[in-house]
């Protein structure tokens, strides 16, 4: 069992700091975490808020982006929810899920890992 750290939320303004997740990562239970909720890479299994196909972001502080652009930024695992059950493109829960399922699987069998750039 292991936990995952959040160090930035979709929501938070680009210019404010990470969350001290380095500090709770170095200093406790390291054993036990096995990755960080966020935006950009920490150097562990990175799990990226906020995906969206079309929408960037709504009128309650949410920042949206491509898995494309949340790969860039080091992503393994994309957290979707709103676009699945509420998207903007008039698709079933069933379609975006299949659409998601595509194009992220497609990042992850390209050539290069963006680990590897």
């Amino acid at each position: 069992m292991g936990a995952f750290i959040i160090s930035r939320l979709s929501s938070m303004p680009e210019d404010e700091p990470d969350l001290c997740y380095k500090k709770y990562y170095d200093e406790f239970c390291l054993d036990s975490i096995v990755g960080t909720i966020g935006q950009h890479s920490s150097g562990s299994l990175q799990a990226t808020p906020g995906i969206s196909l079309s929408v960037t972001g709504d009128g309650l502080g949410q920042k949206y982006r491509t898995p494309e652009n949340a790969w860039a930024d080091g992503a393994d695992l994309f957290i979707i929810g709103r676009d699945i059950y509420a998207n903007s493109q008039g698709k079933s829960s069933k379609e975006m899920v299949q659409e998601y399922k595509k194009r992220c699987w497609e990042l992850v069998m390209q050539e290069k890992h963006h680990d590897d750039k």
